[in-house]
C-alpha cells in the first residue's frame, strides 16, 4: 500500500516545523487549499530551504518505515529561477529535528512536473516521527532574486511513502468498533 500526501497551498495551514525561508506547509490525506506557492529565491544562492511540506501528527503514524519507493513531486510553473531547485525527503521527529535524509534530487531545471523517488529502508524511528518533503532552491542570477513557483492544484503536487498499515488516525470508525 502507497500513502499519498497532497501537498496543501499557500492559504492553508503553516505547519509548525519551520525550516524553510518561504512557506512551511502541511502534506495532508486531502488537500485543503489549492492556491500556488511564490517564493523569491535570492541571488547567488544554491540549495536554499525555500519551501517545506510536512504531514501532520500521527502521520505515518509507523515507527518502521518499509522499504520501497518514498516520492515527491510537484509542478513548478512561472518563471523558475536560474539555475534551479531540489527535491529533498526526511524523517523528522515530532519536534521537526531531522532524525534521517531519505534522498536529494540533482538539480532540477525548468516548468512542468518535477519529480524525484528513493527507494530506500529508513532506520527504526519513533512512531511519532512525520515526513517531510523540502523543496531547495538555487538561483544564479547575479542581479536579482528569482520566483520559485510551486503549484498545488494537481495530482503531480504530492509525498508518497511505502506504508502497509494505515495509521490509527486513518482506520475507519466502524472497524475500530467492530462493525467493519
Amino acid at each position: 500500500m502507497t500513502i499519498t500526501y497532497q501537498l496543501d497551498g499557500d492559504g492553508g495551514a503553516t505547519h509548525s516545523c519551520t525550516p524553510a525561508l518561504g512557506a512551511n506547509k502541511q502534506a495532508l490525506a486531502s488537500r485543503v487549499n489549492n492556491t500556488a506557492i511564490t517564493r523569491s529565491v535570492l541571488k547567488l544562492t544554491v540549495d536554499e530551504l525555500s519551501i517545506s511540506h510536512t504531514t501532520s501528527a500521527g502521520n505515518p503514524g509507523d515507527a518502521n518505515w518499509a522499504l520501497g519507493d518514498y516520492i515527491g513531486s510537484l509542478e513548478v510553473s512561472g518563471n523558475p529561477p536560474l539555475g534551479g531547485l531540489k527535491i529533498r525527503l526526511r524523517r523528522v521527529n515530532s519536534s521537526c529535528t531531522e532524525q534521517e535524509v531519505l534522498g536529494t534530487s540533482s538539480l532540477l531545471t525548468g516548468t512542468g512536473v518535477k519529480s524525484f523517488t528513493v527507494n530506500i529502508d529508513p532506520s527504526a524511528g519513533a512512531t511519532g516521527d512525520l515526513y517531510q518533503m523540502i523543496v531547495l532552491g538555487t538561483n544564479n542570477n547575479e542581479q536579482m532574486d528569482e520566483p520559485l513557483t510551486i503549484v498545488v492544484n494537481d495530482v503531480d503536487s504530492k509525498m508518497e511513502g511505502p506504508w502497509t498499515a494505515a495509521a490509527p488516525d486513518r482506520i475507519p470508525m466502524l472497524t475500530l468498533m467492530g462493525v467493519g
